[in-house]
């Protein structure tokens, strides 16, 4: 499954689970991100040395798994918004693009990391 089907999986999941909450931006954007922050809670705990990786693992994975909902679900809003002003691109071409944006700019035998 490709970066378009997943987006376009959890915003069908949504609109299933959430019908009056599927289009709505803003909130995917507060819950992606309040996904970010469980997540780096839980790394935050062992930087600081007090929990180490095997205890955080089982609850790292499945907040980053959340992590990706959220977003594939705010990739899918953005894409049904473009299809509606007749955009024609994929998230797989879009991350092609910036991919080769940063090995040009970072990749080796760049001038500089700036």
């Amino acid at each position: 499954m490709d970066l378009n089907e997943r987006a376009q999986q959890a915003y069908t999941d949504s609109a299933r689970w959430f019908p009056d909450m599927a289009d709505d931006i803003p909130l995917t954007a507060l819950c992606l991100a309040g996904e970010v922050g469980e997540a780096a809670n839980l790394i935050k705990k062992v930087a600081r040395g007090t929990h180490t990786w095997e205890e955080v693992f089982h609850l790292l994975t499945s907040e980053i798994v959340d992590v990706q909902t959220y977003l594939f679900q705010l990739m899918g809003q953005l894409s049904r918004m473009a299809e509606a002003e007749g955009s024609k691109w994929t998230w797989d071409e879009l991350y092609d693009l910036k991919r080769a944006y940063n090995e040009e700019r970072f990749g080796r035998g760049s001038q500089s990391a700036d």
